[in-house]
């Protein structure tokens, strides 16, 4: 089942006619694009990634490719440079 719950949560505090997060938006990409098998770099520690793999499982992709670059700090997490994601599957990861 593909969920929305942080949207209705929000929705339940906040007066805004629309709320998003970077996953919604992945689906709602695919969805509009018809892109139904996807790859997926993930920056995060493996249970979140499992997670993320889940919610986009659940919404109907499948996820072909994967790859992590297990960073557990969400601090380091926001400094990763965008290069990285593309060396990610070389092993080299760059941090600002």
């Amino acid at each position: 089942m593909c969920r929305t719950l942080p949207a209705r949560l929000v929705k339940q505090t906040a007066d805004t006619a629309h709320v998003t997060n970077p996953l919604a938006a992945v689906i709602a990409a695919c969805r509009a694009l018809r892109v139904r098998r996807i790859g997926l770099i993930s920056a995060y520690i493996a249970d979140v990634s499992a997670a993320l793999r889940q919610a986009l499982t659940d919404c109907g992709l499948t996820v072909q490719a994967f790859a992590s670059l297990d960073e557990e700090t969400e601090a380091r997490v926001a400094r990763i440079d965008p290069a990285s994601s593309l060396a990610a599957r070389c092993g080299s990861v760059l941090i600002r």
